[in-house]
């Protein structure tokens, strides 16, 4: 298991570390989970051990065969959860192959059953990628390698117990089904080596670094709250770190207040969402305009603790966000809630949602970024539901977060139909421009002025001077083409 390193950043308060519920509790909980990890991980029907004829890799725990070592080469470029990232490319995954960032190390796997396993389930993954018509054979190889992965950490766990070997590939499960979009299976990986470690308190610290990344993205795909609450490894807000002076210097220069932008916030308290809302959003907010130029930070010190923080506070950050959602949603289904306390409630768990949409735009510069657009679509059921509810009738304020919300949601749809992960919508584009007409805001400058109270950047002018557009009414496609969002985006180009 990786030590932890000493980073630059501030350091979560003692009451924080005791997490969100009690000490007994989450005690009874991580025992309980591992319990039911071992019965699964027992339980699961055993498979026969098939060798190559020829093992041309003395060194590997298995006989391998010339096909394997291709394979084996692939695996290199899979993406696993990051911990301690070193450069700014690795930040929430990296590939096998860097060793300093995905904490994988080739050579010792090879020397491990399981790990080998799992290392040409990953290869085969990658290549079932790029094998168009041939990738469900490769697909099926996949999953014969994970699932004898699986079955010999069933066999591990019964004779030796938890062991950095055993932590390695459980992580390696955990990101080959998130790869396949089993986030259940993720879980069910995730909650076992977490309770695991929970019982080793000099494991717990390097098991929880490792891990928090994953366990925020499967909590994004499932629409659930993280295992572990962020509050144990967000180290706050950036003023709150030693570096913050030499970024605002960055932030104020010519060349860089073109991509940074802060929020206007005066405004704020006579709005409806909820002051937690407005924070998160802030954060959010904070994060992208530190990504914005984080680099272009030369002092190799300086950028390594900046890497650090955006690792970690990003994914507290999501985490914080994702739980709101789920908090929200909950209140807004109460039967105890009045119609507008369920419009308000309805707003913050799309505001919590449209937050992380906005990190996630701002990251598409990376290939190992989060895929946001599954989840994305859970915004525009709940629009739908506030513009049913609210009427006519509305208060100015409730229009101004609806019609961002719309803007966001319509920019969402747009890109992922481009990108071609979901099918295009066109309802936010135009309940967009009734509710612009309603409000008898139609030029562009106004709306930029408005958007500006809550998350935005100017790369957005563009999408906000189509969306005013009167073709948009005569679209059902993707109002601005993938080429065009690459540009805008810097979107990641294999």
């Amino acid at each position: 298991m990786a030590t932890i390193p000493r980073t630059g950043v501030a350091a979560p308060s003692g009451a924080l570390l005791s997490g969100e519920r009690s000490q007994e509790n989450a005690d009874q909980e991580r025992t309980r989970a591992w319990e039911e990890y071992r019965y699964w991980a027992l339980e699961q029907p055993s498979l026969t051990l098939w060798k190559g004829n020829s093992d041309p890799f003395q060194s590997a725990a298995v006989g391998l065969v010339a096909r394997d070592y291709e394979i084996i080469r692939q695996a290199q470029r899979f993406p696993v959860f990051a911990a301690w990232p070193d450069k700014a490319s690795a930040v929430f995954r990296a590939p096998i192959a860097d060793t300093a960032n995905s904490h994988i190390e080739l050579q010792q796997a090879m020397k491990d059953e399981g790990e080998i396993h799992a290392i040409l389930a990953s290869g085969y993954h990658v290549t079932a990628g790029s094998s168009g018509p041939n990738s469900e054979v490769y697909l099926g190889r996949e999953l014969a390698h994970k699932t004898r992965a699986v079955a010999l950490l069933r066999q591990k766990l019964l004779d030796h117990g938890f062991s950095d070997s055993v932590a390695t590939l459980i992580r390696l499960l955990i990101s080959l089904d998130f790869e396949a979009g089993d986030f259940t299976a993720s879980l069910v990986h995730l909650r076992g080596l977490w309770s695991m470690s929970s019982s080793l308190p000099d494991r717990l610290l390097d098991t929880q670094e490792l891990i928090i990344v994953s366990d925020v993205w499967v909590g994004l795909s499932l629409l659930k709250k993280p295992e572990i609450p962020p509050s144990r490894y967000d180290p706050g807000s950036r003023p709150l770190q030693t570096f913050d002076a030499a970024l605002r210097l960055l932030e104020e220069s010519e060349a860089t207040r073109f991509n940074c932008y802060e929020a206007e916030t005066s405004y704020r308290s006579d709005t409806v969402l909820s002051t937690e809302s407005f924070s998160l959003l802030d954060a959010a907010n904070e994060v992208v305009n530190t990504k914005a130029i984080m680099d272009q930070v030369n002092e190799a010190t300086i950028q390594q603790d900046v890497v650090w923080w955006m690792h970690r506070r990003a994914t507290a950050v999501s985490g914080l966000l994702i739980s709101g959602y789920v908090d929200a949603i909950r209140s807004s289904g109460s039967a105890i809630c009045s119609d507008n306390l369920n419009v308000r409630k309805e707003l913050d768990a799309a505001a919590c949602l449209c937050g992380i949409l906005f990190m996630n735009f701002r990251f598409m510069d990376s290939p190992n970024n989060y895929n946001f657009s599954k989840t994305f679509q859970m915004i525009e059921p709940i629009l739908r539901r506030v513009s049913q509810d609210s009427g006519e009738g509305v208060q100015q304020e409730q229009d101004d977060v609806f019609l961002w919300l719309l803007f966001m949601c319509a920019m969402g749809s747009d890109v992922y139909a481009a990108r071609g992960d979901i099918p295009y919508s066109v309802w936010p584009a135009r309940e967009f421009r009734r509710v612009c007409a309603r409000r008898k805001v139609t030029d562009e400058a106004s709306i930029i002025t408005l958007f500006r109270q809550f998350e935005y950047y100017p790369q957005m002018d563009d999408f906000v001077k189509e969306l005013l557009s009167d073709t948009v009414e005569l679209l059902d496609m993707p109002i601005m083409p993938w080429s065009k969002w690459c540009e805008i985006l810097d979107h990641y180009v294999p």
